[in-house]
């Protein structure tokens, strides 16, 4: 690369040169800028370039692929799906199982509870009942 006041230089000389030979600037100009021909075949040349590389990269994948290889990796594929569905079904299964569990003993809580109030109730004592029945709210089973 020159340095810039040597390309000013030759710069001006050949503006001069044109100027000389009857050019203008503006042709000039004009003669560096892509006419719209020359846009649309580099646009054309460069699709049909990456057409012939995306058919041949396809090819070189087509002759790759071995149909048996390939149905024994999505029978693998699919033997993995199928062990990660068994066990989020057994995650669910157990979760289920627990809430019945929960359930059935927050049952049993606001039966017990209930006795207790019906019999703190029959030996007269109101407020007694009244502590046991606010447990008992707090414990209701939601089925």
């Amino acid at each position: 690369m020159g340095c810039k006041p040597c390309k000013n230089n030759i710069l001006r000389v050949h503006y001069r040169a044109l100027i000389a030979a009857g050019t203008s600037l503006a042709n000039m100009v004009a003669s560096l800028t892509p006419s719209q021909e020359k846009i649309q075949w580099y646009k054309t040349t460069l699709s049909r370039i990456s057409d012939i590389v995306r058919s041949n990269v396809n090819e070189l994948l087509d002759q790759m692929e071995d149909p048996e290889k390939m149905v024994r990796q999505m029978v693998r594929d699919m033997e993995s799906e199928v062990d990660r569905v068994t066990s989020a079904v057994g995650t669910a299964v157990a979760g289920v199982r627990r809430n019945q569990k929960e359930q059935e003993s927050q049952r049993q809580r606001s039966t017990r509870l209930q006795a207790h109030a019906a019999q703190a109730l029959e030996a007269g004592e109101e407020e007694l009942t009244r502590q046991i029945l606010g447990r008992r709210v707090t414990t209701r089973p939601l089925g």
